[in-house]
């Protein structure tokens, strides 16, 4: 639920910037947003620059 507040509160979320805010580890942070991912909760959007840049928003069903 944390992690649905913070694209929800936010708009978007990257992953460090975020991981740095949430006291938990980086592989459960990961598991979860899979989680979510699978679960249609949010969608990872990357952007072709250099370096990557990844982030993750609402789906239609994750505002619901």
């Amino acid at each position: 639920m944390t992690i649905l507040h913070h694209i929800h509160t936010y708009g978007s979320i990257r992953f460090n910037s975020t991981l740095k805010t949430l006291p938990i580890s980086e592989k459960v942070f990961s598991e979860q947003l899979k989680e979510l991912m699978k679960d249609g909760l949010i969608a990872r959007r990357q952007y072709e620059t250099i370096p990557v840049k990844v982030e993750y928003v609402l789906t239609p069903a994750g505002e619901q």
